[in-house]
């Protein structure tokens, strides 16, 4: 069983969430609101499987995750264990060295996409800011 917990907070209270979700990731998910009151929050399994639409391969970057993991994933989809076994030691050896290599010359690595708030990581463009940019361009 694999477990969700999701905590949603308030840009004016961010130590107190105001909802948060718990359930299994591949099954029926709670809300619980902060006065108490839960409700059905989602049920994955009555949902309908919609393909994901992604960018052919040829035009991601090298460090996108499904070009990254693309031999991880056709090993697992063939049940090929061993070939998706290999793929991700051989990513994950070489995300070691690399970061053996940025240590040596005393860099630090920066993520792209996130920040480091405290204990956690923020992504860098929240849903917040990327509807305040949408809202302006739609008023221009």
């Amino acid at each position: 069983m694999y477990w969700i917990c999701a905590q949603v907070f308030s840009p004016e209270d961010k130590k107190k969430p105001f909802f948060t979700v718990d359930g299994e990731w591949n099954g029926a998910m709670v809300g619980k609101w902060s006065d108490g009151r839960t409700e059905k929050f989602v049920d994955v399994r009555q949902l309908k499987i919609i393909k994901k639409r992604t960018r052919p391969m040829v035009h991601q970057e090298v460090f996108e995750s499904r070009r990254l993991w693309k031999d991880v994933t056709r090993g697992l989809k063939h049940r090929d264990i061993n070939k998706a076994t290999d793929s991700k030691s051989f990513l994950e050896e070489r995300q070691r060295q690399e970061a053996r290599e940025r240590s040596s010359r005393g860099e630090t690595w920066k993520p792209r996409f996130f920040i480091p708030a405290g204990d956690t990581w923020i992504f860098s463009e929240p849903l917040e800011q990327r509807l305040k940019k949408a809202q302006q361009r739609g008023n221009q």
